[in-house]
């Protein structure tokens, strides 16, 4: 949280193969770290993350 306005930050989050496999899941962690406060959240996913997760579902 900002100090100075009282408007909650945007955290930043960088998860796992593993820990994005089930997005439920991932999405109910990244709620209980505080995210739904601030309105968004950021989600990082690195390059080998992101061709895992499209021939798993392929």
């Amino acid at each position: 949280m900002d100090h100075k306005t009282g408007v909650p930050k945007i955290q930043v989050f960088r998860p796992t193969f593993e820990e994005f496999k089930d997005f439920s899941k991932y999405i109910a962690y990244i709620e209980s770290e505080g995210a739904h406060k601030a309105g968004l959240a950021k989600v990082i996913l690195n390059f080998l993350l992101i061709i895992l997760i499209f021939f798993s579902f392929n």
